[in-house]
């Protein structure tokens, strides 16, 4: 049995991978994708490209700069 040590945001980001994942499939299973997003935080919208963007800014982050 594996204990799961994922910080909060660690579980975050692996769900919204797999959002991403299925997002990507050619026929994506709605509720999966209602799933991840609920999981995620995120509101659900059935427009795809819609959902592409909120999943897209969830996902952003500024990487530190290297002269820091």
């Amino acid at each position: 049995m594996e204990l799961n040590t994922n910080s909060p945001e660690e579980a975050r980001i692996e769900t919204l991978e797999k959002l991403v994942d299925e997002l990507m499939k050619e026929v994506p299973e709605e509720s999966l994708i209602k799933s991840y997003m609920e999981q995620s935080g995120l509101q659900y919208s059935k427009d795809p490209i819609g959902r592409i963007n909120i999943v897209l800014k969830a996902l952003h982050f500024e990487e530190p700069s290297e002269s820091q």
